[in-house]
């Protein structure tokens, strides 16, 4: 039955991509991949295009899989990325397809909204779907930078009444040299508030190596990301308390 526990609230797991997979902390991060399920302001910060695909199997629990695509694009001052995502089980199967859009509409500030079509299949015959609407700004004065964000804002409803909850998150990132970053989140939803605190080290220039810890349920996470020219490899290794671990791995394409 621990499975279960993953679908008590839909649409609630997500690995993501990035560093923050490995650092648990992203909100403030400067990588397009996290404007996609950290804070969608993030997605300017790339002035190129990219790719990127990330897969699991949430929890090591047989039969469940999770995987993600994305796609981004830079024109001048804006930046767009679309996402699809989506978690199965037998029959069941939830799917989240996002469109992000961005902006910097001042010198080191960016703003980003984003929509989220969301669909839930429990048994592979019955259906329903839902709008979510996510808002985020980035402010970076140089190795500082601050971040917030607005996830579900409008706290969609299902058919059966359930309401889907706001998530909202402050952010925090310093590189404290060029080869260090450190970052933190702080996150409330549904009346509980966690804290995730990660951190990324540039061993040498094409590896990093990185760690994380999220409170409330206590979970820890290391991982590495690898890039040689466009080509990337991220991947994190994630502890449950109460589950097995979860291996995500993940690949990205980036072009300047």
């Amino acid at each position: 039955m621990a499975w279960l526990f993953v679908f008590l609230s839909a649409f609630e797991f997500s690995c993501g991509s990035g560093p923050a997979g490995a650092m648990l902390a992203g909100g403030a991060v400067a990588d397009w991949r996290h404007g996609l399920w950290h804070n969608p302001a993030l997605v300017d910060t790339f002035p190129g295009a990219g790719a990127a695909a990330v897969g699991c199997r949430p929890y090591g629990l047989e039969g469940l899989t999770w995987a993600t695509t994305a796609l981004h694009f830079h024109h001048r001052r804006w930046g767009a990325s679309l996402g699809a995502g989506s978690m199965a089980l037998g029959r069941f199967r939830e799917s989240d397809v996002q469109v992000v859009l961005a902006g910097s509409p001042a010198a080191r500030t960016w703003l980003g909204v984003g929509t989220h079509v969301l669909l839930l299949n429990p048994d592979g015959v019955n259906s329903d779907f839902a709008l979510s609407f996510d808002v985020g700004g980035w402010y970076a004065p140089g190795r500082f930078a601050l971040g917030a964000a607005a996830a579900s804002l409008n706290r969609p409803r299902w058919q059966d009444d359930e309401e889907q909850p706001a998530r909202l998150t402050l952010s925090v990132a310093w590189q404290l040299v060029d080869e260090l970053l450190v970052a933190a989140d702080v996150i409330r939803q549904a009346g509980n508030e966690s804290v995730a605190c990660g951190t990324e080290f540039r061993l040498a220039p094409p590896l990093c190596l990185r760690a994380g810890v999220l409170t409330a349920p206590l979970q820890y996470a290391g991982g590495l990301g690898v890039r040689v020219g466009v080509l990337g490899f991220d991947y994190a290794w994630r502890f449950h308390p109460q589950l097995k671990g979860t291996h995500v791995a993940g690949l990205s394409l980036a072009w300047h």
